[in-house]
């Protein structure tokens, strides 16, 4: 048996004087509750409304959540968070911001308190420094990523605790950190790489790495390659549909080159912070687009190679490095669809320049005393800049008015901005929109998107039903598609527009969007049996959707089916079969219609 060798015990950093940790801990929740204020009275915004506000898991059981799950992802611990707030508090939007702000609160005072933990300078000013920065306001004014700052909770607990361990050798502590780190991937597998930096931590702490604390850092290891196959397995066949992006390992290594910088550079400089962010500058058939790869390559080996003079840069560039791996685009994920980096996908590992930073402006107050205002200017301006951020969620316009000014040459969020204008009725400035796709955008599917939109929008619908055609009988990804089957409804191409979407189906069967959207185009056209089976099938095999349930309402009143139409009704609305609400829509569905 191998014992492991005396920890070297490194003292955390005393508190400073007449300053008690607790009102270190309260200046820390504090700042983030001031720089957050404006996220606690935003609404709800883009995926919000699918995964919180209209989520047809918060109407299921819990039981359902976690061994019957529906979600793109299976977070079910995230899910069951979601689930439980809508049960005390209903669909309110700030109860849910506010959850999301003590979270972030929390792990601030848990970043102060591992660092202290492990004896880096300034730690307290680091938690301080992560409240109130500028990247994480998509991680917390978005109510649906309550699943990075649920799952950073008991990751640093995790954290702590292995450090306890590794102090006290106590079997109590390992066993609690292995149950926090698995209740972490359980809230989001973004925590996949820690079981890395634990290990590198109790060579920290031993001086050396010992094969004991690889023994007993096994089960994070497995539990995290658990979590990580089961997210690639969720993200390919749904959320992604089963579509791949088709790049090789080249061009997968260049992109994470780009990836890491454009990470790197807002956490440590955080000026050109945006809500998104438009695609790389160049391309992967330019030599330019590899540059970064091998800088960071570079870079890599320049800190080795001066790594013990440079040990806490080292430290801190590891760890934001280790961290990001999942993000970098070597795996692909469903929302690159949106923009190659996202500031929520950065939310952890930020800690570690975060850290840097504090232990800089520590080492440089320590040699000039007149520094000393440079880190309470530092929190200001960040808390100012983290507010005005916060300020752009009150509502979808608001988001996607600043996104487009964040980054104009991306067609994601020219769409979306597009499509809040249609619904606002601003038509001329929607079809602007979708012209600025098809006139600017790299990708060819979004250019086609764009001019079928624009052409629709300013009613010239027999362009547009011309450009979805086209679109259809291509191999546009599902994205095109499905916005081609929105235009060929709507201009009347019904059957062509069902075929299509029975061919989505049929692709993605465990989307349930094209499945609700087949059965209302077969209902419209009159072809009610065959809307009743798509209908059956999937409410099945995923009881509980009162989008589902209503639709499959209708289509029995069509048929006749009175009493099997007023048990969908019923099971929609979640109320009894006498409750007079579910009369009055059934009531309200045959007079309406058909």
């Amino acid at each position: 048996m191998v014992r492991p060798t005396k920890v070297r015990r490194v003292p955390a950093p005393a508190p400073a004087p007449h300053r008690p940790a607790w009102l270190l801990g309260a200046i820390i929740v504090a700042a983030a509750v001031l720089a957050f204020l404006p996220a606690l009275t935003a609404g709800f915004v883009w995926d919000d409304h699918a995964l919180v506000e209209f989520n047809p898991d918060m109407r299921r059981s819990l039981w359902a959540i976690w061994f019957d799950p529906m979600a793109e992802d299976y977070w079910p611990l995230t899910w069951s968070t979601l689930w439980l707030e809508t049960r005390l508090f209903g669909v309110s939007a700030p109860h849910f911001h506010l959850t999301n702000v003590l979270l972030h609160a929390s792990t601030a005072l848990l970043l102060w308190r591992l660092l202290g933990a492990l004896g880096v300078p300034g730690s307290w000013l680091a938690g301080l420094l992560f409240a109130v920065h500028p990247v994480t306001v998509e991680s917390v004014a978005f109510v649906s990523e309550v699943k990075n700052v649920l799952s950073a909770v008991p990751c640093l607990v995790a954290a702590l605790l292995w450090v306890r361990h590794l102090d006290r050798g106590t079997r109590t502590d390992l066993a609690l950190s292995y149950l926090c780190f698995a209740a972490a991937l359980l809230a989001k597998t973004s925590v996949v790489m820690m079981p890395f930096v634990l290990v590198a931590m109790a060579a920290q702490r031993r001086g050396r790495l010992q094969r004991a604390d690889l023994l007993v850092a096994a089960p994070f290891f497995a539990l995290s390659a658990g979590a990580a196959a089961q997210t690639i397995w969720f993200q390919h066949r749904v959320a992604m549909m089963g579509e791949g992006t088709g790049r090789g390992l080249a061009e997968r290594a260049g992109g994470a080159g780009w990836a890491l910088w454009s990470y790197l550079e807002r956490a440590l400089v955080p000026v050109r912070v945006g809500i998104a962010y438009d695609p790389w500058s160049v391309g992967p058939e330019s030599l330019a687009y590899y540059l970064p790869a091998l800088a960071a390559i570079l870079l890599a080996g320049v800190v080795w190679r001066f790594r013990a003079p440079l040990r806490p840069v080292a430290l801190a560039l590891a760890f934001h490095a280790v961290m990001l791996v999942p993000v970098l685009g070597l795996v692909d994920l469903a929302f690159f669809a949106t923009a190659p980096v996202s500031n929520h996908l950065q939310y952890l590992p930020l800690m570690g320049p975060v850290a840097l930073l504090a232990w800089c402006l520590e080492r440089v107050r320590q040699r000039w005393r007149p520094a000393a205002l440079a880190a309470p200017a530092l929190v200001v301006t960040l808390a100012l800049f983290t507010a005005w951020r916060a300020s752009a969620f009150e509502s979808d316009a608001t988001l996607w008015v600043r996104a487009v000014q964040d980054a104009p040459d991306n067609p994601q969020v020219r769409a979306q901005l597009g499509n809040v204008r249609e619904t606002q009725g601003r038509l001329d400035e929607a079809a602007a929109e979708f012209e600025s796709i098809a006139l600017h955008s790299r990708d060819e599917a979004w250019r086609r998107v764009g001019h079928m939109s624009a052409e629709y929008l300013r009613g010239h619908h027999a362009a547009a039903a011309a450009a979805a055609q086209g679109i259809v009988t291509s191999d546009a990804n599902l994205m095109a598609r499905r916005r081609a089957v929105a235009v060929l409804l709507a201009t009347g191409h019904v059957d062509q527009g069902i075929a299509v979407l029975q061919d989505l189906v049929a692709r993605a069967p465990t989307n349930g969007e094209f499945s609700l959207l087949l059965a209302r185009a077969l209902r419209h056209a009159g072809r009610l049996p065959e809307a009743a089976r798509v209908l059956d099938g999937w409410c099945r095999a995923h009881p509980g959707q009162p989008a589902f349930d209503w639709e499959y309402a209708q289509v029995l009143l069509g048929l006749g089916d009175e009493d099997g139409a007023r048990r969908r009704a019923a099971s929609a609305l979640g109320a009894a079969l006498d409750d007079p609400r579910v009369s009055a829509l059934i009531r309200g569905a045959a007079d309406g219609p058909r």
